[in-house]
């Protein structure tokens, strides 16, 4: 048996990739201790983030507190748009690919749009272990929609 996190999932997705500079894109619900201990896993990891984005899910969200924002029922009232648009807007140069972490996120429809726009590798958490999970199978078939990770 073979035992993985999304966190082994995503190391072995944005080496696999090239991408030694993501732009780590995080969910709202995230305080500021988990994020700071994502940019330290990643560092730690021999990775150099490029900087980050909390993802705003809007005014009616913004003032509830991060540990609040799942169990109010943000995470069913996403909306891919305005993800899509505060990774293009906010994406720094440096970077040479975009983690979007958390597997509460809804991204999928984004990810090859985010990756022809950016010129770069666009990778989410739920997509990491899948492919991970999948290789790690064995398995290599083709996979279309989730972005250039499955083309690899």
């Amino acid at each position: 048996m073979v035992v993985s996190t999304n966190g082994l999932d995503s190391l072995a997705a944005l080496r696999a990739s090239g991408v030694r500079r993501p732009f780590l894109v995080l969910p709202p619900w995230f305080d500021d201790a988990t994020l700071d201990a994502a940019m330290r896993y990643y560092e730690g990891n021999g990775l150099q983030p490029a900087g980050h984005l909390r993802y705003d899910p809007g005014r009616k969200w913004r003032d509830v507190p991060p540990g609040d924002l799942y169990p109010q029922g943000m995470g069913f009232e996403q909306e891919v748009e305005p993800l899509y648009a505060q990774i293009r807007a906010a994406c720094p140069e440096a970077a040479d690919g975009v983690l979007i972490a958390g597997t509460g996120f809804r991204c999928v429809a984004i990810l090859e749009a985010l990756e022809r726009d950016l010129k770069r590798p666009v990778l989410s958490a739920n997509q990491v272990s899948l492919w991970h999970c999948l290789r790690r199978a064995g398995v290599h078939a083709q996979v279309t929609g989730y972005g250039n990770l499955f083309r690899l």
